[in-house]
């Protein structure tokens, strides 16, 4: 009976302030990511970000090429009998998701979810359907 209180104050005894340490720890990073954020102001384009960039190098809806085109896709690689794969060397840019419309359906799966071919973007894509 009497063991188990002595054994509480000696948990106790040894118990020290994490808080401070940790808020340090805390403040210090966020000093760091302040001062990339302002770098990246004055220097970058913040627009790389939250854009993706196609394989030419263009921010999607940023750059004058790609304006009408903010989203990024990554095309399906072409594929005989196997597990589908993307193909990520080459992403380009998109004015909607391809297949949201309805359109570039190939059918159904076994599951029910819907199957899209490779879309006439990708096809112009150098590498994006080997």
């Amino acid at each position: 009976m009497f063991h188990h209180e002595h054994e509480e104050e000696d948990l106790r005894s040894r118990q020290r302030c994490t808080d401070c340490p940790c808020c340090i720890g805390f403040i210090v990073a966020l000093a760091a990511f302040a001062g990339l954020y302002a770098r990246v102001l004055a220097s970058g384009n913040l627009g790389k970000l939250y854009h993706g960039i196609d394989y030419h190098g263009q921010i999607c809806g940023v750059h004058e090429a790609v304006k009408a085109e903010p989203y990024l896709y990554w095309c399906m690689k072409s594929h005989l009998g196997g597990m589908p794969q993307v193909s990520f060397e080459h992403p380009v840019c998109v004015s909607s998701c391809p297949g949201a419309n309805g359109e570039g359906s190939t059918g159904t799966s076994g599951s029910g979810t819907t199957l899209y071919g490779i879309e006439p973007d990708c096809a112009a894509v150098a590498g994006a359907g080997s």
